[in-house]
């Protein structure tokens, strides 16, 4: 394949990573919520953006141990959504 051009984002502002990353989890919350709704008839007290302002810190605290192999990838996706819960007053999903 040969390229005319080559074009790279420096600054973040035609695609934000952490903007898609937001958009993903605020969308997987909503499914979340839904499951929660029709499965259990109950809904956690917290509002999206505070959700995903919760588990984003939860996600970049862990993130550390998990980089360095003191967790595998699926102990790193659990652990972040149990502190999660744990903040809305949930024991498990």
């Amino acid at each position: 394949m040969k390229w005319n051009v080559l074009r790279f984002d420096l600054d973040n502002t035609p695609f934000s990573p952490e903007k898609a990353f937001q958009k993903a989890i605020l969308f997987c919350f909503s499914e979340l919520m839904s499951r929660w709704e029709c499965e259990r008839g109950k809904l956690p007290l917290i509002e999206s953006n505070k959700w995903f302002h919760v588990f984003k810190n939860n996600s970049n605290r862990i993130w550390q141990a998990f980089e360095q192999g003191e967790m595998d990838g699926t102990t790193y996706r659990r652990l972040r959504y149990c502190e999660l819960l744990k903040r809305a007053g949930r024991r498990s999903i």
